[in-house]
């Protein structure tokens, strides 16, 4: 997880969303998300990991360019 996090660069996304007033309602929105075992399988969770990293690494790609 710490290379995705370093790759991502998380702690400068964080800062961005913070600077914008922004972190406080995103968190907001994810702390309404049960994601308790009993709701969210680990085949769920897989693949909603998966499709974030695919979704971070298109918009690496599309910054990159």
């Amino acid at each position: 997880m710490k290379d995705i996090f370093d790759r991502f660069k998380l702690e400068v996304q964080i800062d961005r969303l913070a600077n914008a007033d922004l972190l406080y309602l995103v968190t907001k929105k994810f702390s309404k998300i049960d994601l308790h075992p009993n709701q969210a399988s680990n085949a769920d969770m897989g693949t909603s990991f998966e499709d974030l990293i695919r979704r971070f690494a298109e918009r690496s790609n599309e910054t990159a360019c």
